[in-house]
């Protein structure tokens, strides 16, 4: 009898799970913020399992955390679906190697890793550590079952240079389980390096948990067709939800995206923003983001041509198809629509191996839920791409939302006092930095610096090379 009612005490509370925010959970913000650390310690405390979907990687410090504890572990089971596995070009910008993707996926097949890859751009950043990769009969205990999620790839950049945040959730089944789910999915219809073969794993991942209340995951998956190609199947999942959460906003909105060049998410913040004078949107991006206004007028010709040209009615994906013709990034168009942006400026010709990007891909609603993953706002991650965007919300996760809004205003108001000291040396020094410490700054206060330069060197976007670190004004006097 005892045991009948601890039965049906125990399926009671499997049940009710999906009602139970997680154990724990745990976010870091790079630079230098433990992101690496608190992935090489999960690593190394695995004891069954380690699934990793990763975009790149070049940290030797994590490939070194990977081959010890498999070798502590033999029976330790690590797949990994690498983008672009098979890749021999170089493939690692910014970081401190030169290895291609090729070359990086043989050391973790040497050292026992299973290495995979799809067909499309695999852009997901996480780790299911002790997870259950066969699926879910009812009975696991997930008290060592650990996700990790962000926005940071395996380098060493990621951590100790570019602003990005990692998520660490502990004992979820929920969560963890819907990320198990997305990962089963890639490797299901994945191609096996070294040799190329199509793998054909088709049995679909099986649990009967429902998604977290606190907790939702959002997959770009759901746009494509279950087959090795991954076609689209007519759906926009990531950014139509996006665009819900921002129609439904009363106090604020804080965005932080590496890319911004999805002009339905543009659009909504203008359009919330028209509805609700009183809403407090802010948008910070990444250098990358900067449009100068003569190309900025020169894309939205561009694709106000196309559109005129698809006559009335046109379709959403007539429309997308202009918008990506037109190349277009929205920091300007938001900055003409009332959005306050600034931009993580920290050089005239953007670099990857010299600036520190602005990686993250969040917001803060109503500083109470945050939206954040791999996810960049773009047509790209959206139609071509796996990626997350993970929702967490409620009152037990007000913590989450804190930290997140915290990170925001440190970029926001990054080095803003250098400015004036800084429109002074381009003015008064003969030796110009290319590159140089960032700032986070608005549209207007970069098309004052960059006015200043061209007043003083006029041909000084055609002759600068991104690589060059130093104007020199006299030297380069006959470039002018």
């Amino acid at each position: 009898m005892f045991l009948r009612r601890f039965s049906f005490l125990w399926l009671f509370l499997y049940a009710s799970l999906s009602f139970a925010a997680p154990a724990s959970i745990h976010t870091y913000f790079s630079p230098n913020g433990g992101a690496q650390e608190a992935i090489i310690k999960n690593i190394s405390h695995a004891k069954r399992s380690i699934d990793i979907a990763m975009y790149n990687f070049s940290s030797d410090k994590i490939l070194n955390a990977l081959e010890s504890v498999k070798n502590k572990n033999k029976r330790l089971k690590i797949r990994m679906i690498f983008d672009d596995a098979a890749n021999t070009k170089e493939d690692t910008p910014g970081s401190d190697k030169v290895d291609s993707k090729a070359e990086m996926s043989a050391s973790l097949e040497k050292i026992g890793i299973d290495v995979r890859y799809v067909s499309k751009i695999m852009h997901h950043k996480f780790v299911i550590v002790d997870g259950f990769p066969d699926g879910l009969r009812g009975n696991e205990d997930f008290s060592d079952t650990v996700l990790l999620n962000g926005s940071g790839n395996f380098s060493s950049r990621a951590d100790t240079s570019y602003d990005e945040n990692l998520v660490e959730i502990k004992n979820d089944p929920q969560t963890t389980t819907e990320f198990q789910k997305e990962f089963q999915l890639m490797w299901n219809y994945s191609y096996d390096f070294p040799d190329d073969s199509l793998q054909r794993d088709r049995q679909d991942y099986v649990s009967s948990l429902e998604p977290s209340e606190f907790i939702r995951p959002i997959f770009t998956s759901q746009n494509f067709k279950k087959e090795p190609q991954f076609k689209l199947n007519g759906n926009r999942v990531a950014s139509s939800n996006l665009e819900e959460a921002i129609g439904n906003a009363k106090t604020s909105i804080y965005v932080a995206t590496g890319h911004f060049r999805l002009k339905p998410l543009a659009d909504a913040l203008i359009a919330a923003k028209k509805s609700n004078k009183d809403l407090d949107i802010k948008v910070v991006l990444d250098s990358q983001e900067f449009v100068s206004p003569s190309e900025h007028e020169r894309v939205m010709r561009k694709y106000r041509r196309c559109v005129k040209n698809l006559g009335p009615n046109p379709t959403e994906e007539e429309l997308e198809k202009c918008e990506l013709a037109g190349e277009m990034k929205f920091s300007r168009y938001l900055a003409q629509n009332e959005i306050e942006v600034r931009i993580k400026y920290s050089s005239y010709i953007w670099y990857y191996a010299y600036d520190p990007q602005m990686h993250h891909k969040y917001m803060i609603v109503d500083g109470k839920s945050v939206w954040s993953g791999s996810y960049n706002w773009s047509r790209n991650a959206e139609f071509n791409t796996f990626e997350n965007v993970v929702h967490y919300q409620g009152e037990e996760l007000a913590g989450v939302a804190e930290e997140y809004t915290n990170n925001f205003w440190g970029i926001w108001e990054l080095n803003r006092d250098a400015f004036s000291s800084h429109l002074s040396k381009l003015r008064t020094q003969n030796r110009i930095q290319l590159h140089f410490s960032p700032m986070t700054l608005s549209v207007d206060e970069i098309d004052k610096a960059r006015e200043i330069l061209l007043d003083q060197i006029p041909a000084f976007f055609v002759k600068a090379k991104p690589e060059d670190r130093i104007w020199d004004k006299r030297k380069n006097q006959g470039e002018q």
